[in-house]
This record gives C-alpha cells, structure tokens and sequence, in this order.
C-alpha cells in the first residue's frame, strides 16, 4: 500500500455510551459542581456526545471545568484543521447558568 493509499483509505469508529438515567430526588437536589463530580467519579454516567467526539471531563472547581479530548481525523474539516463544532460542543457544558 502506497502512502497515498494508507492516508485515504476508509476508516471506521465504534463507540459505546450508557444510558441516562432518570433523575432521582438525591440527584436533583445535588448542585451542578456535585453531578459533575459524580460524573468524574463514576456515580454517573459521562454525557453521550463526550464518547462521540472524544473528550472527557477530568477536573472541577469552584468556577471551573477541565475537559480533555483527543480530537482524532475523523474531527477534521476540509482543510485539515480541527472542525469547529468540536470546540463547541467542549464549550457548551459550561454555558450553563450557576
């Protein structure tokens, strides 16, 4: 295979996800920074479109949220560069009101 071939060559990606679940009394009565850190913690699951498009959320403080994401080709536009969609969707967990 050419170089030129391995770079066009067709690709695929699966992910999984788990479901939401319904929002119990406890978890209703949590703030915004307890239901991220539960997330973080594994009490509850990550937002799908995290596995999607590969980020994920690793820290949370007073004021603040830190993602990580592995923006793979598969999240590039036509002129290579990372689609600009993917740093939106890393953005709009934070534009929630406090």
């Amino acid at each position: 295979m050419t170089t030129y071939e391995a770079a066009t060559a067709t690709r695929s990606r699966t992910h999984t996800w788990e479901p939401r679940p319904e929002p119990t009394p406890e978890v209703l009565e949590m703030t915004g920074r307890e239901v991220l850190q539960g997330a973080i913690d594994g009490r509850f699951p990550e937002a799908s479109i995290m596995s999607t498009l590969g980020f994920r959320l690793v820290e949370v403080g007073d004021g603040r949220a830190v993602f990580e994401g592995d923006p793979g080709d598969h999240l590039l536009n036509p002129m290579g560069t990372v689609h600009g969609g993917f740093l939106a969707s890393c953005w709009t967990p934070l534009s929630a009101p406090p």
